[in-house]
């Protein structure tokens, strides 16, 4: 018995101009392999991204462009502290996560850890750099003495008896939060 072979009209069409076909999957196809190998290599080199940059890729990291810092501007007494925030972001103001930041400063003013945590030292201006990904941007940080406060009164003597009709000279003395004796204090 003979064997009968039914094409389907594609594949006639493609036998007829003598046409390569190939079987995929045990079906066959009536594109032709060159076709079919320009859409391979079409498709291996646009990517999922569409061979633009790395959109898509969650394993490419995007290029740091611009670095913002929150606060952009501050006051902060000395002895006292502020937390900067940095965030990276790319050429379509999108966040660059995972950057990691450089913090420098001027440490007569004001010194910044590597966190940018920044603590006054002297009274000034300091400039802050942040910097990542070979982008760099600068706040100002203004430290302003501490208005002394009283927070202690010291009088001499402790302790004293006297007689009726006789008077005593008390001294006080006021201090600060750092523990300094304050000058001007009215006493009542």
């Amino acid at each position: 018995m003979g064997a009968v072979t039914i094409l389907h009209p594609a594949e006639r069409a493609v036998a007829a101009r003598g046409l390569t076909c190939i079987q995929i999957a045990g079906r066959r196809s009536p594109a032709p392999v060159s076709l079919l190998l320009v859409l391979l290599v079409t498709m291996f080199f646009s990517g999922c991204g569409g061979g633009s940059g790395n959109a898509g890729d969650p394993f490419v990291r995007s290029a740091v462009s611009k670095i913002s810092v929150l606060p952009a501007t501050s006051s902060i007494q000395i002895g006292s502290t502020e937390q900067l925030q940095a965030m990276a972001k790319d050429q379509d103001g999108n966040v660059v996560s995972g950057t990691t930041f450089a913090f420098s400063g001027s440490n007569s003013v004001a010194t910044v850890s590597g966190t940018g945590l920044v603590k006054g030292v002297s009274a000034g201006t300091a400039t802050i750099t942040i910097s990542a990904g070979g982008m760099s941007a600068s706040i100002s940080i203004t430290v302003v003495p501490v208005t002394p406060v009283v927070t202690q009164v010291s009088v001499s003597p402790s302790t004293a008896s006297i007689h009726a009709g006789q008077t005593q000279s008390y001294t006080a003395v006021a201090y600060d939060q750092f523990n300094k004796p304050m000058s001007g204090v009215n006493f009542i």
